[in-house]
């Protein structure tokens, strides 16, 4: 993956796999919408997903794996830096 800040991670124990969605790209400063995985056992990424058609790009989003359902559970994601400059200005 590219460098990047604010990415979401989720880790299965029983895989030994982290999963990181997202984030705030440093080279293009734009928000990300890839999906990868990073085995812990061969010390390796690999892409889930380029680029999701189902969850927009974001960083500062939270996320939990369930081990019962399998499943990643993603929420949250942080306001872009213009409507955070605006709030600090406008109280």
């Amino acid at each position: 993956p590219s460098n990047r800040i604010d990415a979401g991670y989720a880790f299965d124990s029983e895989s030994q796999i982290v999963y990181m969605f997202g984030g705030h790209s440093d080279e293009t400063s734009l928000d990300l919408n890839d999906f990868w995985q990073f085995n812990l056992r061969t010390q390796c990424w690999s892409i889930v997903h380029e680029e999701s058609s189902i969850v927009s790009p974001r960083c500062g989003q939270k996320m939990v794996y369930d081990p019962i359902s399998k499943q990643i559970f993603m929420i949250g994601r942080r306001a872009s830096r213009e409507i955070e400059s605006l709030k600090v200005k406008g109280f």
